[in-house]
């Protein structure tokens, strides 16, 4: 068997450097007859014919990379004009050459090679901008308005992602609320920072370190007020570790509540008008199972066949396999995506509710504003109901940063490039540049993906330890413009063709190669230096894992997690590579 022919790239968008739009699929350019749509990319010239492997064909490979080591050349950029107006452009560059593996290693996993911390052009002071951080727990990507979902899903997150910095390609490094949240506080990896699992389900809690801060720490220590709102067990304190460097944390007295009492809550706070610059953290938890959205959004979709096209093209089964998703009655997966996308309608309004406050309030121009997700959701799809693994449905996360009009990079733009959320803070850092930043900075793995020198470099995400315990083992995914690879220790890789299969159905590993091949060295050298920077973060951080109180046990199991306190799966340093059947 050999790899199906590409399309051309005059005849596919919507991934790499000519992704058009809001849209989730590919979609096919119009004829230059056409007018283009409203939001989409214009005058964008067609790229040189690609290698298998996209840009990572040229890396050299490289274990290590030296403090000092010279950044090789890079092609020359190619921009495209955006919606937002004819200054909003985006420069990519291409890293070739030898050496060139090095440089994305200085890059990505901060190894004293440098970064680029961003710009600002006669920015008003930092202090004068806030930062708020919305956190949707569970939320897919394709699930939503913007992300072209066929269901009206979400017109106040539309509506926002419409005046915001829109990322069309933003991945989490883990499926899990606990891991994926340290890493947006962090701008580190999982395998960095430790925290594999939520506490109680195989995880231990975040602990910062001498080199390693959660950004609430550090803007505390800078005047910011630090406060966060939280909507379930997974985040509250003192088991889940993030509650350090908050003034204050307010959380459930049970399991979960409600976005609208979150928003209530948050709302208070911010009409005692806080009078010095504040970092706001707000986690929502509805789409989260249990689906079981509140009047009138537990009926507000019904099954059509729409629906039955959106489950065929991605090849879900038709129920639930009874116990794989506790706490939600229903198993076919028709109810089960009626009642989950209810959940999204329910809680987009609650945002909306909150966004209209900022705005009465007079805080909508002083602060920068994210709204993302941790993870995103099986549904079923891979025959899997939850989330933990390293599917694209479980990792594929809506991210969108809104910045005031007076600052650098306050237009609105589309940007297609591959992204992470460690990405998230340096890249609000690099627009709003307090001093203080650096502080933060140095210990990032995470870049200013706004930056002029932004390069594009593989996403890396790794399978919850939770999920560890089956045939497969611990897992990590990567994902290139182009690829995407499912690594296991246990063997069985997959690679799948991003443009020829987004849903991840037909397993090429098999047929691809020197693809194959190239992949695994990457996975070796890429997580191999992750594990080797966590050692570094975390020294003197038991490993152990920790166990919960049997009444917060009994919240965990109520939100469907197992509630267990076990052994998280550990993987080596240099994981084993080789050829591989196809499951």
């Amino acid at each position: 068997m050999t790899l199906a022919a590409r399309p051309t790239p005059g005849e596919m968008v919507g991934r790499g450097p000519i992704a058009v739009g809001l849209y989730a699929e590919p979609r096919r350019r119009a004829p230059p007859s056409q007018a283009a749509p409203p939001g989409s990319v214009s005058d964008c010239p067609a790229p040189a014919a690609r290698s298998p492997l996209g840009d990572l064909a040229t890396l050299q490979l490289s274990p290590s990379c030296e403090t000092g080591s010279t950044i090789p050349a890079m092609r020359k950029p190619s921009q495209r004009r955006l919606s937002g107006g004819p200054e909003a452009k985006r420069t990519v560059y291409v890293l070739s050459g030898q050496g060139a593996l090095g440089a994305l290693m200085c890059l990505t996993l901060s190894c004293g090679c440098g970064r680029q911390a961003g710009h600002a052009d006669d920015s008003p002071p930092a202090a004068a901008y806030n930062i708020v951080l919305v956190s949707i727990d569970t939320l897919r990507a394709d699930h939503l308005g913007c992300y072209g979902y066929f269901r009206d899903t979400s017109p106040e997150i539309d509506a926002f992602a419409r005046e915001s910095i829109f990322f069309e390609q933003a991945y989490a490094p883990m499926a899990t609320t606990l891991p994926s949240h340290a890493s947006l506080l962090t701008a580190v990896h999982p395998r960095e920072h430790g925290v594999l699992a939520n506490v109680g389900d195989g995880g231990r809690p975040f602990v910062s370190t001498e080199k390693l801060r959660s950004f609430a720490q550090v803007a505390k220590a800078n005047g910011y007020a630090t406060v966060a709102f939280v909507s379930a067990t997974p985040l509250k304190k003192p088991y889940c570790g993030l509650d350090v460097g908050f003034d204050l944390y307010d959380q459930p007295p049970r399991s979960e509540r409600r976005a609208a009492a979150t928003t209530s809550n948050v709302i208070a706070w911010l009409e005692r008008t806080p009078q010095q610059p504040f970092f706001l953290m707000v986690h929502y938890y509805d789409p989260h199972n249990p689906y079981q959205p509140p009047p009138p959004y537990d009926r507000m979709y019904q099954s059509d066949a729409a629906l039955e096209r959106f489950l065929a093209q991605r090849q879900i089964p038709d129920s639930v396999e009874p116990g794989q998703c506790k706490g939600t009655k229903v198993t076919v997966t028709r109810d089960v995506t009626n009642l989950y996308d209810g959940e999204i309608r329910y809680t987009d309004a609650e945002i909306g509710r909150l966004f209209e406050k900022l705005r009465s309030l007079g805080q909508w121009e002083r602060s920068v504003i994210v709204l993302t997700a941790d993870h995103g959701e099986g549904l079923n799809q891979h025959d899997w109901p939850k989330h933990g693994r390293v599917w694209n449905e479980q990792l594929h996360v809506p991210l969108m940063i809104r910045f005031p009009k007076e600052l650098a990079g306050g237009l609105p733009q589309r940007v297609p490039a591959l992204v992470s959320l460690i990405d998230v803070l340096p890249t609000v850092l690099g627009r709003v540049t307090p001093a203080w930043a650096a502080t933060f900075l140095a210990q990032a793995s995470g870049v200013d993906v706004l930056a002029p020198g932004f390069v594009e470099r593989p996403i890396v995400a790794q399978r919850s330890a939770r999920e560890c315990g089956g045939n497969e083992g611990p897992a990590y995914a990567l994902t290139t413009p182009e690829w995407r690879f499912h690594y296991f220790k246990r063997g069985g890789h997959m690679l799948f063709d991003r443009r020829l299969d987004p849903h991840e159905l037909t397993n090429v590993f098999g047929s691809a190669g020197a693809v194959a091949e190239q992949m695994l060295a990457l996975e070796r050298t890429l997580v191999g230096a992750l594990k080797s920077r966590g050692k570094e973060l975390t020294a003197g951080v038991a490993a152990r894992v920790a166990s919960l109180p049997p009444e917060i046990a009994r919240e965990m199991e109520a939100l469907g997690y197992t509630g267990e306190s076990g052994t998280a799966a550990e993987e080596p340093n240099q994981p084993t590579s080789g050829p591989a059947s196809q499951p």
